[in-house]
């Protein structure tokens, strides 16, 4: 059963999916940033941007909340264009990148800019491919073990995850879950893993061990929180106080956050075929 707060949220939710004039409203007041940015908005600042890259189920929201608490004394300006996009009559992320609109292609490729964003997050590798002199960027990527992200997939997307307030988008999601409705764990787990499989690779080839690119795991968030934190703040070069990183440490500790075993919520033929489809990736993210 929902709590009282969520019930709210949910009811506000749909009163903004309803109108199009609250839409408006909700936009305009949670988007600033990124509908200044997507018509062509410049910062003076000289930090570098940050990217945040990852995946769904990899505490994406919970990160990118922490990413903006810490930057918030740099001269640095949060934008979630993934979400935006989502929320907006806009198409998705995805959509526009897997698309043909070159004039949206265009005004996302000239969203990116290499001083003065904290781009967070961004959950779709081909993003990559709209990201002029990567070099020039922090770029912070964190995953988790794919067959822990499968398997937790199923419940949040079949389950709880959020509906997109954009009417297009909510078809789309809605559909889709009502197929994960009508499969097990896992079938849903081997109808997906293909593409899960070529975005981790994307990112494996494109990302990592390049000089201004960090790994950070999803375990180790959850095995040792200060280091995890501590690594993301030098790496940035963010300049949060220690009474905020203090008051971010003890949050974390009352969560207490667990990951999924896999291997006790799969088939031991799933695990094995995911073991040998992402035998790869988990090699080079040493997850094996």
């Amino acid at each position: 059963m929902m709590k009282l707060p969520q019930q709210i949220k949910s009811v506000g939710k749909e009163l903004i999916y309803n109108s199009s004039l609250l839409r408006e409203i909700y936009l305009n007041k949670k988007f600033p940033n990124e509908i200044m940015l997507f018509n062509g908005h410049e910062t003076d600042s000289s930090h570098p941007s940050i990217l945040f890259f990852t995946m769904h189920k990899c505490a994406s929201v919970y990160v990118e909340d922490i990413l903006k608490k810490v930057s918030k004394k740099t001269n640095i300006i949060p934008v979630d264009l993934d979400n935006y996009l989502l929320t907006s009559e806009y198409p998705s992320l995805k959509t526009i990148l897997d698309g043909d609109n070159a004039i949206l292609q265009a005004k996302l490729k000239n969203s990116f800019k290499p001083t003065g964003y904290l781009y967070a997050a961004l959950r779709y590798p081909k993003v990559l491919g709209q990201i002029d002199d990567l070099h020039q960027y922090r770029v912070l990527l964190m995953l988790r073990d794919p067959r822990d992200v499968l398997t937790s997939a199923y419940y949040s997307f079949g389950y709880t995850h959020t509906l997109p307030i954009a009417k297009a988008e909510r078809k789309k999601f809605l559909d889709w879950r009502s197929k994960i409705a009508s499969q097990t764990l896992d079938e849903f787990v081997l109808s997906i893993k293909d593409d899960w499989v070529k975005m981790y690779t994307y990112y494996c080839q494109n990302l990592i061990e390049k000089p201004n690119v960090m790994v950070i795991k999803f375990e180790d968030m959850i095995n040792n929180f200060d280091s995890w934190l501590s690594s993301i703040i030098n790496f940035s070069n963010l300049k949060p106080d220690q009474e905020q990183i203090e008051e971010l440490v003890n949050a974390a500790k009352r969560k207490q956050v667990k990951p999924k075993d896999h291997q006790k919520a799969l088939k031991p033929e799933t695990v094995e075929i995911l073991n040998t489809d992402f035998r790869e990736i988990l090699k080079t993210l040493n997850y094996v």
